[in-house]
């Protein structure tokens, strides 16, 4: 939406304007009309209308010049304004000067209930322009929320590429410095062991006698059948939680069941299961 869009009309604008003005002196002489009768109370005069009944709150909405009240409530409020002692009856009397009054306020109503019918589509075009500016403006909020969360998740994904990768380099220099063999000490069980999908270079080394994260060849066997492994090896959840479920050692068969991929889902004699990373070098019962 563009800002000459969004500009009222200079005719709409002036009706607006001319209906306020009236609006506003017919308000301050109505006031000047309630004090020249002596300001009778809100009370008062609502305890002398009849028809209509008039309430606190009209009257002062009227005085105030919040809005125009109707034609016969305002004749009713000059009635009462103009003798407020008089006793209330179903059929009031009005002297002459109080006519007169009543009818030159009549008058004066219908000047400015002609304004503010010409002022009434302007106003209803006013407020469709402001309730676009409205939604165009909850629409842009929202592209940019979409845009900043578009963003958040990009920096995010960012931050958590980073992690792995300083994780996995932690980890390889680990390994190069301790020793592949100390990835099985039980004081490291609360490490991320699927950290070794992080390593590539671990998975293309010279040597294909690696005891660690090799496993991915497939023998001429298929499961279930009973296994035996070469070294102490860890049996990982199957969710990829990061504790082990159990501890396999040489010299005891396990079940094997099934392939995941490059690993071995297993059965321990306890019927604890898991999943086995290192296959190398397994042993068939």
């Amino acid at each position: 939406m563009t800002q000459d869009s969004v500009e009222i009309d200079p005719d709409d604008a002036e009706a607006i304007r001319a209906y306020d003005e009236a609006l506003r002196i017919f308000a301050i002489d109505l006031n000047r009309f309630h004090i020249e009768f002596g300001a009778p109370s809100y009370s008062q005069l609502v305890k002398a209308s009849v028809r209509p009944k008039l309430t606190k709150a009209g009257v002062n909405e009227a005085l105030s010049g919040k809005r125009l009240p109707s034609r016969e409530a305002l004749l009713e409020l000059v009635r009462v304004v103009s003798a407020p002692q008089q006793a209330e009856t179903q059929t009031p009397f009005i002297s002459r000067a109080q006519g007169e009054l009543i009818a030159r306020w009549r008058d004066r109503w219908v000047e400015v209930k002609v304004l503010q019918r010409q002022a009434q589509a302007p106003w209803k075009r006013v407020r469709n322009t402001a309730q676009e500016l409205m939604d165009q403006a909850l629409r842009e909020a929202e592209e940019v929320r979409a845009a900043a969360h578009a963003q958040a998740e990009r920096i995010l994904a960012a931050a958590h590429a980073e992690a792995d990768a300083v994780w996995a380099t932690a980890v390889s220099g680990f390994v190069e410095v301790q020793g592949e063999d100390a990835w099985l000490d039980d004081s490291l069980h609360t490490l991320h062991f699927d950290a070794k999908d992080l390593l590539p270079a671990w998975k293309t080394r010279d040597s294909d006698e690696s005891s660690i994260f090799t496993g991915k060849r497939k023998w001429d066997f298929t499961p279930p059948f009973w296994l035996a492994v070469p070294n102490p090896a860890l049996l990982m959840p199957e969710d990829g939680g990061p504790l082990p479920v159990a501890k396999l050692v040489p010299g005891s068969w396990y079940l094997a069941l099934e392939w995941r991929g490059s690993k071995m889902l297993v059965q321990t004699q306890d019927d604890r299961r898991g999943l086995l990373h290192d296959t190398h070098g397994i042993q068939r019962g």
